[in-house]
């Protein structure tokens, strides 16, 4: 029995959203501060907040255009596609902060990767492992990439749940805090 189109489609959204901007943003931070363009930005009054805001603002449409990919390949019109593109938004939002976190602590871009790939893979296969192994989703479940997926499913059919807000909600802030007190630490470093 082959799986319905919308179902593929989530799941390869959340793949997506929970791999490509985490690996993205780590990437290009710890380049840039290992060519030392951060340093020459800085000597022309750039903040790290704005270059923050400008790198992660260019990934976010550059991601979202991945995930209109994905909506019209499943088949969401209208309003659907409006709540695809939304949920999928959250999502891509939240892997940014993470991987704007984890650049943050890179020293040189191949530890970048070394960092970003093993957790950018884990969150993003974490919900199709889930789906096979009851154990893995009792730990997947507490996973934003996992609540992205279940929201993506029932797009159609009241979607949000309280836990799966609270799940989301606790992810963004834990991401959120760790995030400023990173920044406020060690910013930016050349």
């Amino acid at each position: 029995e082959a799986m319905p189109k919308r179902s593929i489609a989530a799941m390869f959204t959340t793949m997506y959203v929970g791999m490509i901007p985490i690996s993205s943003i780590c990437s290009i931070i710890a380049e840039e501060r290992e060519k030392g363009t951060l340093r020459s930005l800085r000597m022309a009054n750039v903040s790290g907040g704005q270059y923050l805001m400008g790198i992660g603002s260019c990934l976010f449409v550059e991601s979202l255009f991945g995930v209109a990919i994905f909506s019209v390949l499943g088949g969401f019109a209208g309003e659907e596609l409006v709540e695809y593109i939304a949920i999928s938004a959250l999502g891509v939002l939240t892997s940014l902060l993470l991987g704007a976190t984890v650049g943050m602590l890179a020293k040189n871009q191949m530890s970048a990767t070394s960092l970003s790939a093993p957790m950018s893979i884990i969150l993003s296969f974490m919900p199709t492992m889930a789906a096979m192994n009851e154990e893995i989703a009792k730990i997947s479940k507490f996973m934003y990439t996992q609540q992205l997926n279940n929201l993506l499913q029932e797009i159609g059919n009241e979607p949000f749940t309280k836990e799966r807000v609270i799940i989301v909600g606790s992810n963004i802030a834990i991401f959120c805090l760790v995030f400023v007190l990173i920044y406020r630490k060690m910013g930016l470093r050349d």
